[in-house]
């Protein structure tokens, strides 16, 4: 469900994208930091050889309007969303009052799916 929602945005006309105001100077501050916290697999039935129930996340960093966790890099939009993909591993989610909300789909059949929850460390 989640690549068919990514998919029909693509398919928008420009003008539907770019409708958004632009960020501010304050959201894109507001933004900035290292955040952790962890995803938790969606469907508890499927932890152990087949997904890990619990992964943490630590040092995933924004500064201005771009992202960096490990290998995964994407640019913030003005509405707080972001989109990464690294080796068929998608996290996709939203900034949003010193938190990054989103979920986490791994590969190969796509059926470890995860809630990530991340809260922006201290300054």
């Amino acid at each position: 469900m989640q690549r068919l929602a990514l998919t029909l945005s693509l398919l928008l006309p420009a003008t539907a994208c770019n409708s958004l105001p632009p960020a501010t100077a304050a959201q894109v501050a507001a933004w900035q930091g290292t955040y952790s916290g962890e995803a938790v697999i969606n469907d508890a039935a499927l932890p152990g050889p087949v997904c890990q129930p619990r992964v943490a996340i630590a040092d995933f960093r924004v500064v201005g309007n771009q992202v960096e966790f490990g290998l995964f890099n994407g640019t913030i939009r003005d509405d707080g969303s972001v989109q990464m993909v690294n080796r068929q591993v998608w996290i996709m989610g939203r900034f949003e009052d010193g938190r990054f909300v989103g979920s986490m789909i791994v590969p190969p059949t796509e059926v470890c799916r995860y809630q990530v929850l991340l809260e922006r460390g201290a300054a």
